[in-house]
Parts: C-alpha cells; sequence; structure tokens
C-alpha cells in the first residue's frame, strides 16, 4: 500500500524520537500531538479560554474503527497501528482511554521487546523496536534504515517474489507482532482486535507465524474464544476520520456549547 502523505512527512523524526509532541490546530492531526491548544480554531472563531481537542495518529485511528469501521459495535476494541514502531490504543463504548495525562495508548513501548536494547524513547526492551522494519533489517543482518516504512515494504515484496530470508525476516516480525497483541488481550479483554498499517501485510505475508504466536501467547481461558483479530476499514483515513469524531464531541460538549453562548452574549452586546 502507499503510505499516506501526512505519516511520510512524520516518519523520520518518529523514528528518531517517538514521544516527540508536535503541536496541531485544526482539523489535522500529527503522531504524539501536544496535549493542550489553546485557543482552539473552529471555522475562523476562537472558543476562548478552552483547550482544543487532540491526540496521536494511532490512537485516534482507533476511535473510527470502534464508531463506524471494523469495530464498529464492540464494547472494547484494541486497535494496533504498525508503521515506525507500533502505536494504537484501547477504546471503550467509542471512546480512548488516554490517561492521567493524555499519554496512554503507547503500545509499543512495554518491554515485549529484546532486554538490554534501548529504545529512542529513553526506555528498553520495547516491543517497538520489534515489529516495523528495524526489526526487519536486524534480522536480515542490514542497516538500520533510514525509513523503516518503505524498508519493509521492500522486504515484504522480496518475501512475495519468494525471497526465503526476506520470507524468514518477515516470519519473525508477525510472530513478534501476535506475541505483543496476545500480551495486550491478556491485559486488555477486548472483545475485537483491528489491525492497521504494515500489520495487515505483515499478518498476510506470514499467517501461521502469526497465529500459532497469538494462540500461544493467550492465556488458557481467552483461547476457548479469543478475541478476534480483523484488518482495519478506514486504512490510511482513520486518523482524519477518528480526529472529526473526537472534534465533534469537543464542539458538542457542555463545556464547549457554554463557550459558544458566552462569545455570542458579548458579541451581542458590544
Amino acid at each position: 500500500m502507499s503510505p499516506p502523505g501526512h505519516r511520510r512527512g512524520l516518519r523520520p523524526a518518529r523514528a528518531r524520537e517517538p514521544g516527540a509532541q508536535v503541536g496541531q490546530v485544526g482539523l489535522r492531526h500529527a503522531h504524539s500531538v501536544g496535549r493542550e491548544l489553546e485557543n482552539h480554531r473552529y471555522s475562523g472563531n476562537v472558543v476562548r479560554g478552552r483547550t482544543g481537542g487532540v491526540g496521536n495518529d494511532a490512537t485516534l485511528a482507533g476511535v473510527a474503527e470502534a464508531r463506524t469501521g471494523a469495530a464498529a459495535g464492540a464494547r472494547t476494541a484494541l486497535h494496533l497501528l504498525v508503521d515506525v514502531g507500533v502505536g494504537g490504543g484501547l477504546v471503550v463504548n467509542g471512546r480512548p482511554l488516554t490517561g492521567a495525562s493524555g499519554a496512554g495508548g503507547e503500545v509499543g513501548h512495554p518491554p515485549f521487546g529484546t532486554p538490554g536494547q534501548r529504545c529512542p524513547c529513553g526506555a528498553a526492551a520495547c516491543w517497538d523496536l520489534e515489529v516495523d522494519g528495524r526489526a526487519l533489517a536486524r534480522h536480515l543482518a542490514d542497516e538500520a534504515p533510514d525509513d523503516p516504512y518503505d524498508y519493509a515494504q521492500s522486504v515484504l515484496d522480496r518475501a512475495e517474489r519468494g525471497d526465503p530470508d526476506a520470507a524468514a525476516a518477515v516470519a519473525r516480525v508477525a510472530a513478534a507482532l501476535a506475541r505483543g497483541t496476545a500480551g495486550l488481550a491478556n491485559l486488555h479483554d477486548p472483545d475485537i482486535v483491528t489491525l492497521d498499517g504494515l500489520a495487515i501485510p505483515l499478518r498476510a505475508a506470514a499467517t501461521d507465524a502469526f497465529d500459532t504466536a497469538y494462540t500461544a501467547g493467550l492465556m488458557t481461558f481467552h483461547r476457548d474464544r479469543p478475541p478476534r483479530v480483523i484488518d482495519a476499514a478506514h486504512r490510511d483515513h482513520g486518523a482524519l476520520s477518528g480526529a472529526a469524531a473526537v472534534g465533534l464531541d469537543h464542539l458538542t460538549s457542555e463545556a464547549a456549547l457554554a463557550d459558544w453562548h458566552d462569545l455570542h452574549a458579548r458579541e451581542g452586546g458590544s
């Protein structure tokens, strides 16, 4: 699949600093945007004294899947998007769980990876490093790629053409993706798991490796009725669809409506 332009532009920074904060205004999004935006603009007007809605791309894509996508109707949905590393989040009743400071959903940073391997985020053994182009490069004894996404695509293409080394590397990464997915399923007990980004072709290229590792990683009671793992529906449009949904939630909240009322009352009296 061809990567959307907004992700491509952010990949170099994400590879170096996965926790970097990028300010964002309007109905657009960026990876791990700032927690609060004062004087957020809607249709040319300023909602004074309130903060705007924010989110990262993978979490917003998860909202879209839970509301109108592949996970629609599920009470608890886990979304996983592989690009440079893996992002995502848990969405309950259509709303993302974002944590005490808004940083919830950093699913790529539990220590599901190689012990002692340091992640650019500052932690060790992050799952992030096991499921993307960087992992494929290590398994193939290549240099760390400048663009892990494009590198992963090239390895997937080689595997599809019958390259045994590429196929073996893809199988290892698919299994690592599945093990982490199982761990998060054990933790969160979702009704459904949606895969997005490179997670989709990685699983498709090594279905047996993924399924075996996923089943083996589940707790016994989950194996009778394991959470289904399915492909996302919105794909490249997921983050923007989720941003629109979250933005409308904010605009129609009691606090925002009160702001609009106060603003128009002041403008009417001036």
